[in-house]
């Protein structure tokens, strides 16, 4: 699934959050609340809790473009729009 992370997602997203524009382009490209971005350590991580895995937890390749955005953008540093996709581990 290929994830656009827009402007819009940018202006609204809140650093260090749930609330991130990463999170909220996921949100907007698939409507499932159940994801999980994880800023610890500037590492993200993507998963998302679900009924149908075991374990209740899916986890999703994350590309390296999506970790330097989000330390950028955690960073307060200039950050554009861009796309990238989401691969189930």
């Amino acid at each position: 699934m290929i994830i656009k992370v827009k402007a819009k997602h940018i202006r609204l997203g809140e650093k260090q959050s749930r609330g991130c524009p990463v999170y909220l382009a996921i949100l907007d490209a698939t409507g499932n609340e159940r994801f999980n971005v994880d800023h610890y350590n500037k590492e993200v991580h993507l998963s998302r809790n679900t009924h149908e895995n075991i374990a209740g937890i899916v986890y999703y390749v994350v590309p390296r473009s999506v970790k330097r955005f989000v330390e950028a953008f955690d960073d307060d540093r200039k950050v554009k729009p861009f796309n990238f996709k989401l691969v189930e581990i």
